[in-house]
């Protein structure tokens, strides 16, 4: 969701079918540049005028990636996206959410300036709730960097989310 101009595009070729839905129209050009063409079979665009995309199949995605894109949404907004993606997302899938927290210094200067909207990890949780998903880990990269990690109920997805931890020695090695 809001693939802009692609810095993230290429990350997912894993995936057979890529779906990116922007408001924007022109951003189907930038991104189709940054693959081979036979590659260009396995993306599909839609642009959507605030939330639906009705195009998108139900139950056929099994992961949502979204960055810089929700810090500029209200909670209303952000809610309305979850129920959108809750349609589309099949059984056990995933979504990634980057998120504007203004808990914290970097997030709450961008939302007095004006540029994001104001927003909390207490209010992300309790709009992800209330539409359904379980939160599976909402942390932050480094300040202006947070994100969310839910889940759709259901175990039809094949891909599971794992975290994993490098292992530590011990002391007494």
């Amino acid at each position: 969701i809001g693939p802009g101009y692609g810095t993230f595009s290429k990350c997912f070729l894993a995936w057979r079918l890529n779906y990116f839905v922007d408001v924007v129209p022109h951003c189907n050009t930038k991104i189709k540049k940054l693959f081979n063409p036979p590659h260009l079979q396995y993306i599909k665009f839609y642009l959507t005028n605030w939330t639906a995309c009705p195009d998108i199949p139900d139950n056929a995605v099994n992961f949502v990636f979204s960055w810089d894109t929700f810090p500029f949404f209200t909670q209303q907004h952000i809610k309305l996206y979850l129920k959108d993606i809750f349609r589309v997302i099949l059984p056990g899938g995933y979504v990634f959410l980057h998120y504007a927290n203004c808990e914290y210094d970097y997030d709450l200067n961008e939302s007095k300036r004006g540029y994001w909207n104001y927003n909390t990890k207490s209010a992300m949780t309790k709009l992800i709730k209330e539409c359904g998903y379980t939160v599976i880990e909402m942390e932050q990269f480094k300040p202006g960097a947070n994100y969310a990690i839910f889940q759709k109920p259901g175990k039809d997805n094949p891909v599971l989310y794992k975290v994993l931890e490098i292992p530590a020695k011990k002391s007494d090695e």
